[in-house]
């Protein structure tokens, strides 16, 4: 049986994790501050930043909390937050990112209509450096939607570290952000809460997720080979537990995951890892050979604008 959560008022302790984010700071805290919601409390866990972080903070130091720890990294930072927080309701906000005014007492009306929603998640658009709107996401899931995560078709939860209101009891439960991963620690984190409790979803714009050099993955050699390990840790962690239904998927997840993984070394034109990644998928799961055939065809053109692009510079 699955807990009820009833509330009134409750107090919402917002965790806001920063490491040399303080050219963005001060807008973060600011759109915090600018809540309509009012039982609200602010904690900033600098993440041992050597910026001007620490000056911009002392503007703020009658209406926010801050930790100062040694660099340990984000799930660190969130977790230590969270543990010196005092709310029923926990969310989490980047130090890049930025919320709409009606964020949380939009995310907190859910809470009160389901007494067994867990987490709260809402739409987010895509900024760039300077703030300029990009796309604008509304595809988020809401209900029992933990074997939605785990097959990894789809957006379920949106926002990235920014967007969630989760319940302190099942923070709790699960641990809290998994400290070992450094890609996809928020996924992880987020699907442990799905398996005790709803999730609910505002389909508004009610953040704003900015897209930079430092938090673009795609393109990242590194970055690439971190997310293939700690997805790897992440799925291993996750079927290791006592649950039957889960096990009945994991060939499928398993085949999905490696045939992510696989793309994205695809992309930045590792393709023995590639090929290592593609042959894991399919021994998981055969029907992932639709997902490949495309690659071969895509390889060749790849191939030929690279030697297209290096004869133009001969005859230059």
């Amino acid at each position: 049986m699955h807990q009820k959560f009833i509330m009134t008022q409750p107090l919402v302790s917002v965790v806001i994790p920063n490491y040399n984010y303080g050219r963005f700071l001060s807008k973060t805290i600011e759109s915090v501050l600018a809540q309509t919601y009012g039982n609200i409390e602010i904690i900033v866990v600098d993440d041992g930043s050597t910026d001007n972080s620490k000056e911009l903070l002392r503007a703020f130091a009658a209406q926010i909390k801050v930790i100062r720890q040694k660099n340990q990294k984000v799930s660190r930072a969130r977790n230590n937050g969270a543990t010196e927080s005092r709310g029923e309701l926990i969310a989490f906000l980047d130090a890049d990112d930025v919320w709409l005014p009606e964020k949380i007492e939009k995310q907190i009306k859910l809470f009160r209509k389901d007494p067994e929603i867990g987490l709260v998640h809402c739409g987010v658009v895509d900024i760039d450096i300077d703030g300029n709107p990009l796309a604008e996401h509304l595809d988020g899931m809401e209900g029992w939607v933990a074997h939605d995560m785990i097959r990894y078709r789809r957006s379920v939860i949106l926002g990235g570290g920014s967007g969630v209101v989760v319940r302190r009891d099942l923070f709790e439960k699960v641990g809290g952000f998994d400290e070992r991963l450094r890609v996809g620690e928020d996924w992880e984190f987020y699907f442990q809460v799905a398996r005790f409790g709803k999730v609910g979803f505002v389909n508004e714009v009610l953040m704003k997720y900015r897209i930079h050099t430092n938090n673009s993955f795609a393109n990242n050699p590194e970055s690439v080979k971190r997310m293939d390990e700690d997805m790897m840790i992440a799925y291993e962690k996750i079927f290791s537990e006592p649950d039957d239904e889960l096990r009945k998927i994991k060939n499928e997840c398993y085949g999905r995951i490696h045939t992510v993984i696989a793309g994205s070394y695809f992309r930045i034109g590792d393709y023995r890892q590639f090929m290592h990644h593609a042959l894991k998928a399919l021994n998981y799961s055969p029907a992932t050979i639709t997902q490949f055939a495309g690659f071969p065809l895509r390889l060749i053109k790849r191939r030929l604008a690279s030697m297209s692009a290096s004869e133009q510079k001969k005859t230059a």
